[in-house]
């Protein structure tokens, strides 16, 4: 395998899951509920409230969105339901303030004793426009767009969602990929958390072939548009990358701030040294084409980025970069390695809620 193809072993999404157990490890299942449920009724209650809120004083929670869905679509760990992302805002302001992208540079940031939150989303999707940003305007709450410049030109879905969309829309209970040296699939027939479970091992899978352009991914993909394309045509329409225009027309709006998600939304650690400054450097050209000025933040596909990587965005133009592991961010953090709490399609505003107590619980608990 050419080493531009060499890499880890991460997917696309991360979920950070930090309460979920697995039975082979910890013992039945129905004991696996209790301790997931206790953990979990922990991070809920008013006293980790209290020490979460203490522990986040001067500090910020990123949160990373991919993109939304009607309520009545079809679900996937990166889609949130417009209704639960309304009601995320909602929680996220009874909480605290949002705040823009700016605030990293702004002192006040810093000396802000009350929780701080900065809204994020990776990709760049249609809906993000559609459906995301009359949501944040109505609670006045700015976001951070990060988007692949690649897709956005030439229109072409993520190679990720031409799984996605294929096997949800033709409704698959099993998926034989052995001819091209993976292995026969099962997916459970309801739509929810059990059966993206079962979708996520393929795109495990997928992902370990190499990034999107390589010979296995692309015969592969090809085999899956030429099954089922057709089937998936309108959820690929539906689901499709913004253009050009639509994210200069959405950025018009004060709450819209832009950045870089690579340029095909390929694994920057996995490219060589030419590849890597060319995809970085061709995606800022054109967003700051786009936008009229300088675009200075990017998001790492994957979340996978290390010193290399980091030195080239640098080289590129780049200032912060933000990553896929959960945490909050101060002052002493590092620019090139800033933390995302990563929210998907299953998590209601009560899970939201909790999954912040609990990072920010973990902060202290790390410092005791």
């Amino acid at each position: 395998m050419p080493d531009a193809y060499a890499g880890g072993d991460s997917i696309e999404p991360k979920r950070q899951d930090s309460v979920r157990l697995d039975p082979h490890r910890h013992g039945k299942p129905g004991i696996v509920s209790r301790l997931a449920q206790g953990m979990r009724s922990i991070f809920d209650s008013p006293p980790a409230a209290l020490v979460a809120r203490r522990a986040a004083r001067h500090r910020l929670v990123v949160l990373c969105y991919h993109d939304l869905r009607a309520d009545d679509d079809f679900t996937s760990w990166l889609r949130v339901s417009v209704s639960d992302f309304r009601s995320h805002l909602a929680a996220l302001a009874s909480l605290g303030r949002f705040v823009s992208p700016g605030a990293l540079e702004a002192d006040t940031t810093w000396s802000e004793t009350g929780w701080q939150f900065l809204i994020t989303f990776d990709d760049g999707y249609l809906n993000n426009l559609t459906m995301a940003l009359p949501v944040l305007e109505e609670f006045s709450a700015p976001a951070l767009f990060f988007v692949s410049t690649g897709h956005l030109v030439s229109g072409e879905p993520f190679w990720f969602d031409r799984m996605v969309t294929r096997i949800q829309s033709a409704r698959l209970r099993s998926l034989d990929l052995s001819r091209f040296g993976l292995r026969l699939y099962s997916f459970a027939a309801e739509d929810g958390a059990d059966r993206w479970d079962h979708i996520e091992a393929v795109l495990s899978d997928v992902k370990r072939l190499g990034n999107p352009g390589h010979p296995d991914v692309d015969r592969l993909l090809a085999h899956m548009d030429a099954e089922y394309g057709g089937i998936a045509a309108e959820a690929d329409a539906r689901l499709r990358p913004l253009r050009p225009e639509e994210l200069r027309a959405m950025a018009k709006s004060p709450v819209v701030h832009v950045g870089s998600h690579g340029h095909r939304h390929e694994i920057l650690t996995r490219l060589d040294e030419r590849s890597l400054d060319t995809a970085l450097t061709r995606s800022k050209a054109i967003l700051d084409d786009l936008m009229g000025r300088p675009v200075n933040a990017i998001a790492y596909p994957n979340g996978d980025s290390d010193r290399r990587v980091s030195d080239a965005c640098a080289r590129a133009g780049y200032r912060r970069g933000y990553a896929a592991r959960a945490g909050l961010v101060g002052v002493d953090s590092d620019v090139w390695q800033l933390p995302r709490i990563l929210i998907g399609g299953y998590d209601s505003a009560r899970t939201l809620t909790r999954r912040i107590n609990e990072v920010a619980c973990r902060r202290v608990v790390g410092r005791a």
